[in-house]
């Protein structure tokens, strides 16, 4: 019952901003304002999620290598020291963040879509979205420990190229309701590509032993070999991800967020 309680509250808070445009009469730009706040509101929640998972189980994956460069006096050095996976995935999601929030800003002003932001609509929609992500936060409270690391890194990666997906939403969305008045096509359009995200964040990926055969015709025999031994290289980092840290982070070449 609970992946049906997680579809209805993915299906509630993608149709918050459908059914505010389409029937309450929100702004385009109210509603592009309501995508951006909610992706703040899903990073802090997930950073959450990574936190205690990290306090709870102390999986080997959440501690990474980072490596630091100084120069003094003309001398260079290196040095590493031990840092955190959801330290870096904070930091790329809201260095978008930030730049999102000062090009929707900017293009909004120019495009005079600012002064249609309605304040009353807006904390309609927070309110309305914040109920669903809390609620999606609290079903997975409930698993958090017995959750494996190779799952936070998934969801992280996911809310990253939604991140990313948001982006995309804005520059397409003040575009089309500045120039081309499609605001309703653009907005169905991203609500399928931000449902479809959501939804995989939660539900297994397609990742097949043997590389596909389609693949294989079109790029070569020596392909195969190549899946092979990516796999495998992926099979040991996740193992090693998922034993207890142990004072040992994972190696610098295999932290990256991604």
């Amino acid at each position: 019952m609970k992946w049906f309680a997680r579809l209805l509250g993915l299906v509630g808070l993608n149709a918050v901003p459908v059914v505010g445009v389409g029937w309450a009469g929100w702004t385009t730009a109210t509603a592009l304002l309501l995508y951006w706040c909610e992706t703040i509101i899903l990073v802090v929640l997930v950073a959450t999620r990574i936190y205690l998972h990290r306090r709870w189980t102390n999986k080997r994956g959440h501690y990474t290598e980072v490596r630091i460069t100084m120069t003094k006096n003309g001398l260079t050095t290196n040095k590493t020291r031990i840092g955190h996976f959801g330290t870096s995935f904070v930091a790329v999601a809201l260095i978008f963040g930030l730049v999102q929030a000062i090009f929707l800003a900017f293009t909004l002003w120019k495009t005079h879509l600012l002064e249609t932001v309605d304040l009353t609509q807006l904390k309609q929609g927070l309110t309305a979205i914040t109920i669903f992500l809390l609620f999606g936060f609290f079903l997975d409270l409930a698993q958090l420990r017995q959750w494996p690391f190779a799952r936070i890194r998934s969801l992280s990666n996911a809310v990253l190229w939604r991140v990313f997906l948001v982006q995309i939403v804005i520059i397409v969305g003040v575009i089309g309701a500045a120039r081309f008045g499609l605001p309703k096509i653009t907005l169905i359009a991203f609500v399928a590509l931000k449902f479809y995200t959501d939804a995989t964040a939660h539900l297994g990926q397609y990742d097949p032993a043997e590389a596909p055969g389609w693949m294989v015709r079109l790029l070569g025999r020596g392909f195969s070999e190549y899946w092979r031994v990516q796999k495998r290289e992926d099979q040991e980092r996740a193992l090693a991800e998922e034993e207890v840290f142990d004072g040992h982070p994972m190696p610098f070449e295999e932290n990256a967020i991604g």
